[in-house]
Order: C-alpha cells, then sequence, then structure tokens
C-alpha cells in the first residue's frame, strides 16, 4: 500500500511559521538598518563637502567639485565644467580636467542655438547618462572645435557621458560632463545619483559665491 506521511503537529507548523516571520523581520530590520547607515553616511559627506566649499570663490568651487566627481566616479578618467552666459546664450567651458591637454578644451564653446547634449540638459535642467555616445550626433562642433577636442584627448573619442545641470533655484549656472573613454566599464545610475548631489550642494555654493 502507498505511505502516506502524517501532516505536521499544528503546534510544529505554527512555531516553523513563527520562526520564518521572525527571520523575515531580522532582514528587514537589518536592510533598513543598512539604508539609515547608508543614508546618515551620504548626508554627512554632502555637509562636509558643503563646509569646505560654502566660503569659497567660484572658480576654486568648480575646481573643488571636479576633483571630487572624478575621485569618487573612477570610470570616468576626464571631466569639464560648463559656465552658462546668458547673455550671450552660450555655454563657456570654464574648467577642465584628465585630459591630455586640457587647456585646449578651454576653447570650446556651445550655444545655445547649436542644441549639444550640454545644452539640452541645461535646458531642460535634468541630468543624463549615456554609455553609448555618439560623438558626432550629440556634440555638433563646427571644424576647428573638432580639432581642440581631438587635441585635448589625443585624438580619442568618449564612449560614455554622465551631464549634470548646476542650477539653483530654476536659475541655470553651468553644466558637469564626466567622460569615460574605456570599453570595458559603464556609468553607473548610482554615479549619477551621487554627482547630482555633490552638483546640488555646488550650485548652491557657486549661487552665494
Amino acid at each position: 500500500s502507498d505511505h502516506i506521511d502524517s501532516l505536521p503537529d499544528p503546534t510544529v507548523a505554527a512555531e516553523i511559521e513563527k520562526q520564518l516571520h521572525f527571520f523575515h523581520y531580522l532582514i528587514q530590520n537589518r536592510q533598513l538598518h543598512n539604508d539609515r547607515l547608508h543614508e546618515l553616511n551620504t548626508l554627512r559627506e554632502l555637509y562636509d563637502f558643503s563646509i569646505q566649499i560654502d566660503s569659497l570663490e567660484k572658480p576654486i568651487i568648480l575646481e573643488k567639485l571636479l576633483e571630487r566627481c572624478l575621485q569618487e566616479i573612477t570610470v570616468a578618467s576626464a571631466g569639464w565644467i560648463g559656465l552658462w552666459l546668458e547673455g550671450e546664450q552660450v555655454i563657456r567651458t570654464a574648467l577642465a580636467k584628465g585630459y591630455r591637454n586640457s587647456n585646449a578644451l578651454l576653447r570650446i564653446r556651445f550655444p545655445q542655438e547649436r542644441w549639444a547634449i550640454p545644452c539640452i540638459v541645461l535646458e531642460n535642467q535634468s541630468s543624463m547618462l549615456i554609455n553609448d555616445l555618439n560623438f558626432a550626433s550629440n556634440y555638433p562642433l563646427s571644424a576647428e572645435e573638432l580639432l581642440h577636442y581631438q587635441s585635448a584627448t589625443g585624438g580619442m573619442l568618449p564612449l560614455g557621458n554622465l551631464l549634470v545641470p548646476l542650477i539653483h533655484d530654476d536659475m541655470s549656472l553651468g553644466v558637469l560632463v564626466l567622460e569615460n573613454f574605456n570599453a570595458s566599464q559603464k556609468i553607473e545610475n548610482r554615479d549619477l545619483e551621487w554627482t547630482n548631489l555633490l552638483s546640488a550642494v555646488a550650485s548652491r555654493a557657486l549661487f552665494k559665491a
């Protein structure tokens, strides 16, 4: 005859269910604890960064922001910051780091009507992460500006961009651009989130400076 296992004792089944609920609670509680710790650490780092740059002049604020981003977003080997000139309706490259010839990048300007992605990001006041960058279509540069860019990079073109607008109270101040030239790495969403936070702190300091 077929063997039929007896059902577990109701009190045993209840105890097992109680333990499972307890383990689930422990896991949830630990995750909540880790989330809170991460949030507190993030707030502390942002506060420290704010104190560091709060009374500095604008060029030093830009330098501290770009340095910090390149230090922490390791997939980005180079980057630049452009300032928005309202009267001319143009983004002027003000600072560049990590390039073979960073000074060459400072000769490039982005007029609003050209509709390059730094202009789009600033117009929409919305960050952008691109890991499959089409440089020719996203950066419609003049022949002379393209030579400046290639001089800056040693002829290389970026494969990925992380672009964050520098804004305060809906006022456009500029744009931060981090560049990835390494095909084996991609910029992550968490990189974008952290750069957004650092840029918000820096934008407030820029507005006050």
